[in-house]
C-alpha cells in the first residue's frame, strides 16, 4: 500500500509541476474527445477549487488527511444529501499511516526550485 500511494503521490507531483505531455498524450489516446485545451482547463479548475496541492499538503504532502478534513468532507455530504447524518462512523472512513509523510515534497521542490 505505501508503495503504491508514494508511486501515486510522485506521478501527481510530475503531472502537477513537470512535463506533462506524456500524461496528456496517455489520456488522450484512451479518450479521443479529450484535447490538451479541455485538459488544462480541468488543472484549472483542480488549482481553482483547492483541490490537490493546497492546505496540509504544502507541508505533508499530496494526499495529507486529518479528521477535521475528513468531517468538513463528510459534514458537506450531509448538507448536499448525499448521506444521511449519524450514519458513518468517521473513525472508519480513513487510515493516515500511509500519509502526511511529507512523500514527494522533494520532488515540487526539485520541479518549482522552491
Amino acid at each position: 500500500m505505501q508503495r503504491f500511494l508514494d508511486a501515486s503521490i510522485e506521478g501527481w507531483y510530475n503531472f502537477l509541476y513537470g512535463d506533462r505531455s506524456a500524461a496528456y498524450d496517455a489520456i488522450i489516446a484512451a479518450n479521443p474527445e479529450m484535447t490538451v485545451e479541455k485538459l488544462d482547463k480541468e488543472l484549472a479548475q483542480f488549482d481553482q477549487l483547492g483541490i490537490i496541492d493546497v492546505d496540509q499538503a504544502l507541508s505533508l504532502g499530496i494526499g495529507a488527511l486529518d479528521d477535521e478534513r475528513i468531517r468538513a468532507f463528510h459534514d458537506l455530504a450531509v448538507e448536499a444529501k448525499i448521506i444521511e447524518a449519524g450514519v458513518v462512523d468517521l473513525s472508519k472512513v480513513a487510515d493516515t499511516r500511509f500519509v502526511n509523510k511529507g512523500h514527494g515534497l522533494d520532488i515540487k521542490s526539485a520541479l518549482t526550485g522552491n
